[in-house]
């Protein structure tokens, strides 16, 4: 896993917690704001949802790093 901020690139382990996906998809709201596929962001110490990108392959589960 590879965490970009506005300073740094982080990268090694993460703790990973999976949950269902919902159906439809709904994207998750944080500080960020709404997360898209594909989309990247910065993290700024805050939760960061994502899907796997463009939908390929399709995703039955979400990350929070």
């Amino acid at each position: 896993c590879t965490l970009f901020s506005e300073t740094s690139v982080y990268r090694g382990l993460v703790e990973i917690k999976v949950v269902n996906k919902p159906d439809p998809p709904r994207f998750i709201p944080s500080d960020l704001g709404d997360v898209t596929d594909g989309e990247t962001v910065g993290t700024g110490g805050t939760a960061l949802a994502c899907y796997s990108a463009y939908g390929l392959p399709p995703p039955t589960f979400q990350w929070f790093l």
